[in-house]
């Protein structure tokens, strides 16, 4: 039996308040997945690129682990750096302690020469495939993410600047208000 509950009390700590100008529904508006995961897992992983210029970008991988399997020996997490020819970049392979519980990792990648930086008239992304292993080298449970390497500020006269080339951003106030469904799509 699966039992699900959803709340929309206000939480004025987050974004779009409640003092918005529209509805906010309860429920649940987008699609449900049900994940099975093994014991030992990657629960969460958080990509950050601290330095990226047009000659190397710096990369940077939180992981955080659950395991619970009481596995003997010390397990690895190997985290690898596709391009999108599907050409390895960067490589890392950290050893774990034994141990169980939820646990965070911090991993810098070795850099990346001359990356394929992402704007809009070029939207290049990368892949993070990060795996945890038995002692072995057996896949325990893996994971992939997709990122871009990019770098934005804004210059002194208020242009917006993405990769060094000013970009001019438009946007639109779309609100997903729907006769009949409210905040979900139909």
């Amino acid at each position: 039996e699966i039992m699900v509950r959803v709340d929309n009390t206000i939480d004025r700590s987050l974004i779009p308040s409640q003092k918005a100008d529209f509805v906010l529904y309860g429920g649940l508006t987008r699609d449900v997945y049900l994940q099975v995961l093994p014991h030992d897992h990657i629960d969460t992983v958080q990509i950050d690129t601290p330095w990226v210029k047009r000659d190397l970008a710096q990369v940077k991988v939180t992981l955080q682990l659950e395991r619970h399997a009481n596995r003997a020996g010390a397990q690895q997490l190997l985290l690898q750096v596709h391009n999108a020819e599907g050409e390895i970049v960067a490589t890392a392979l950290q050893e774990l302690p034994p141990g169980n519980g939820a646990s965070t990792h911090d991993i810098r990648l070795p850099d990346i020469a001359t990356p394929a930086l992402w704007s809009p008239g070029a939207p290049n992304l990368y892949t993070l495939s990060a795996s945890l292993q038995s002692p072995e080298g057996e896949v325990i449970h893996e994971v992939t993410e997709s990122f871009g390497l990019r770098w934005f500020e804004f210059a002194a006269d208020g242009s917006f600047m993405l990769n060094g080339e000013r970009l001019l951003l438009r946007g639109t106030h779309r609100h997903e208000e729907h006769a009949g469904y409210g905040a979900a799509m139909p």
